[in-house]
């Protein structure tokens, strides 16, 4: 897999509020956080006008969770990368994918969105492919993904979502970025 470029800016998808925290959908919220503390990065800062939350860590990369609701994230990306001057292929976007098993993951470019909303929103605002995603299996067992993705994940289901950023980090992320640290799993949190 070749990424598109660089990653200057790494946007999670999710739901914000307390009520979604800890859900499966939240995969790319809790993603762009654990990366935050990896990189010592600032605290994440409200932009209220482009909806979005931010921080910048010493690399020069920006980390980026939309305020909106997951299926209306679109809009939300595009702002951003006007914000910080930045053009699709510069994004790496992280967000859960209910095809894939729980505890895998998947890199891709410029392929269709499978049905996700989120990705779906984010494609139409940018009317462009070409961009690298980070899918995050999340499914546990067959059944419809709506019967799951926004249930509360337990401690052993965190544990394996962490398990999967951390080989994410290790194979791609870190090579496509300024920031070369390790990030590993300690009983399903990550650490640097």
């Amino acid at each position: 897999m070749h990424a598109a470029s660089s990653f200057r800016i790494i946007a999670g998808l999710g739901n914000p509020g307390e009520k979604y925290a800890r859900t499966f959908h939240n995969a790319g919220f809790f993603a762009v956080e654990e990366l935050r503390k990896l990189w010592q990065a600032p605290p994440f800062r409200e932009d209220k006008r482009a909806g979005l939350e931010w921080s910048r860590a010493e690399s020069g990369i920006y980390l980026v969770r939309p305020r909106a609701y997951m299926n209306l994230s679109g809009p939300v990306i595009r702002k951003a990368l006007r914000k910080f001057n930045l053009e699709p292929a510069d994004l790496l976007l992280i967000h859960d994918d209910s095809d894939l098993p729980l505890g895998a993951f998947r890199l891709t470019v410029n392929r269709g969105a499978a049905g996700h909303k989120g990705v779906l929103s984010v494609y139409a605002a940018l009317r462009s492919r070409n961009f690298t995603r980070l899918r995050l299996g999340v499914r546990e067992k067959p059944g419809s993904a709506g019967a799951f993705v926004l249930k509360p994940m337990s401690a052993a289901a965190a544990a394996k979502l962490h398990s999967a950023l951390s080989a994410a980090y290790e194979k791609s992320i870190a090579k496509n970025t300024p920031s070369g640290s390790a990030l590993t799993s300690d009983k399903g949190r990550l650490t640097a």
